[in-house]
């Protein structure tokens, strides 16, 4: 497992006397031609699914892949406007995603988790859990990986960019698996949270495993 300090931003409550529309957060670098065609048609195409997740008020997700499109998106937009040392998701996502708008981008995974608790706020940890034979592998593995975490409401999101990962192992205890293009290989072994973590957060962070 490599460690490094992460990048985050708390999106903390507005005061009661304050209201800020959701639209004008905006990145300068997108166009108006995406801002207003493909980005916003995803939009309209995962909205409902959104509402529910966010709310808590059900699980039950209609279009995955569509919902994990929209999650590199956002995570990839957050990227781009944090911009971290470490960790953030490389340009041609970006491009990826203009180009191919019905398909993940390589090489990536997306997973969900509900939660009880209803916040706004995203991270870019830069923390993973490696699977290697030898240190060199595992760090090269490791600095070529990213890792955006989101919470719309009551809904958690983590997108998961790993290049260099033969495959992607996750614990079907601890998150949903939205969407991925890379080998994926399903678990229900043990888990982060039975050495005696209840933190429900942190297990979600830790539910997957990149094999070099």
């Amino acid at each position: 497992m490599a460690r490094e300090d992460g990048n985050s931003l708390q999106l903390t409550p507005p005061e009661p006397h304050r209201r800020l529309a959701l639209n004008s957060f905006l990145l300068g670098n997108v166009c108006a031609s995406c801002n207003n065609g493909w980005m916003s048609t995803l939009e309209n195409d995962v909205k409902n699914d959104l509402i529910v997740l966010s709310r808590g008020s059900s699980t039950t997700i209609r279009d995955r892949e569509k919902l994990a499109i929209w999650c590199v998106k956002t995570a990839f937009t957050l990227s781009e406007y944090l911009q971290p040392n470490v960790g953030a998701l490389p340009k041609e996502i970006g491009g990826n995603l203009h180009r191919v708008r019905d398909h993940l981008p390589t090489d990536t995974a997306v997973f969900y988790v509900p939660s009880t608790n209803k916040q706004f706020w995203f991270s870019i940890p830069s923390t993973h859990q490696i699977i290697a034979g030898d240190q060199t592998s595992a760090k090269k593995l490791w600095s070529r990986s990213s890792k955006i975490v989101f919470q719309v409401g009551k809904a958690i999101f983590q997108v998961v960019h790993a290049p260099d990962a033969r495959e992607i192992s996750y614990n079907l205890k601890d998150c949903v698996l939205l969407g991925a293009s890379l080998k994926i290989r399903p678990q229900l072994g043990s888990s982060v949270r039975d050495t005696g973590i209840k933190d429900d957060l942190f297990v979600f962070m830790m539910s997957n495993s990149l094999l070099a």
